[in-house]
Parts: C-alpha cells; sequence; structure tokens
C-alpha cells in the first residue's frame, strides 16, 4: 500500500521507490568513557598491535558485538580511535602511539572499581588478581600492603561479603570492577 508520512517516509511500491528523511540524533560530548569502552581502550592498548578486528575483540572481552559497538563509537567520539572496513570486517586502529593513546583518554578514565569488600583469605581464586599495592609489590621493590589486595568482576559470588575490614590476618580487600580485569592482565596483576 503506498504512503506519504509528511516530511519523513514516502512509499510507492508501484515504481519502486522509497524515500525517508533520517536525522541522525545529535551526539553529546564525551566526558567519562563507558565501562566498555574503557575496558576496550585499554585491552586496545595492552595488546601492543596497531589494528584490532571488532569482532576479536567481542571474542576477547565476552560481551555482545552491539557493547563493542558502543565502546568503539564512544572511542571514536573522543578522538582517541578511528574505524574502517575491510570488507565485512571492522578494523580498529589509531594514529596515536600507546602512550601518547593513554595520555589522550586521561581525561576520560574513570575508576573500574565498583565497590570494595573485605573477604576472607581463603576465598581468594584463580578469578582474583592481585591489584593495587599488592600488585605494585609484585613489580616493584615496595613492601606489600598489611593487608592484601585483589580484584576480580563484581559478580553474585561477592554479594556476601560486607566493606568492613574485622581481622587484618585473615582478610583481604576485593576491589570488585565495573569489568572483568582478567582481560587486562598475563601476568596475574593488575
Amino acid at each position: 500500500i503506498p504512503f506519504i508520512v509528511e516530511n519523513k517516509q514516502c512509499y510507492l511500491p508501484f515504481i519502486g521507490t522509497i524515500l525517508t528523511e533520517r536525522c541522525d540524533v545529535e551526539a553529546e560530548p564525551v566526558q567519562k568513557l563507558l565501562p566498555s569502552a574503557q575496558m576496550l581502550l585499554f585491552y586496545y592498548i595492552h595488546r601492543k598491535q596497531k589494528e584490532l578486528f571488532s569482532n576479536a575483540a567481542v571474542e576477547a572481552l565476552g560481551v555482545s558485538a552491539m557493547t563493542i559497538t558502543r565502546a568503539v563509537r564512544q572511542l571514536e567520539q573522543a578522538g582517541l580511535i578511528r574505524t574502517y572496513k575491510s570488507g565485512v570486517m571492522k578494523i580498529i586502529t589509531t594514529d596515536f602511539s600507546r602512550r601518547e593513546l593513554f595520555e589522550n583518554a586521561r581525561g576520560y578514565i574513570s575508576s573500574p572499581i565498583k565497590r570494595t569488600v573485605y573477604v576472607p583469605k581463603a576465598t581468594i581464586d584463580n578469578s582474583c588478581l592481585a591489584a593495587g599495592d599488592q600488585a605494585l609489590s609484585m613489580m616493584s621493590m615496595l613492601n606489600p600492603p598489611r593487608v592484601g589486595c585483589y580484584a576480580a568482576s563484581d559478580s553474585a559470588k561477592w554479594k556476601r561479603y560486607n566493606d568492613s575490614l574485622i581481622d587484618e590476618e585473615n582478610q583481604f580487600e576485593l576491589q570488585l570492577w565495573k569489568y572483568d580485569p582478567r582481560v587486562l592482565t598475563t601476568e596475574g596483576c593488575v
């Protein structure tokens, strides 16, 4: 059935015509990166390669394609990356060195820590990575902190623990991150 929606759309099937007026929403300037955009940015920097296929990012980061699309769009808006297509593949790249990319992104980055809880030492498993001063002490000559610090993604597993340090000898600080910190390391610490 042919129809016309004034100033929006004209559909005339008998002559094979569809005309659509489409306006993109005006993009708001980026203030802070979405957690997914920040994770993608750090993953890109950590990989040490100039190009990244968006579908490879989906697999490596364990998020949906739509999440990566939103993250890429925000990083492009901030002027940190650019994309191009090779066939059907979308490729993420940048004109900056890794250090320049991080320096340019510094104003958009927020803390990945959603909340901090204190857990018994026995609950720390391979899903937890050394973080904060604990990680720094592993990579330098800094003494380890009195209370060890680890990072993990925020999950139901950690909901029952509270934010009170009761026993320094038998508890660790656990930072619950907005995204999975394991994708950003190969060394067991972040």
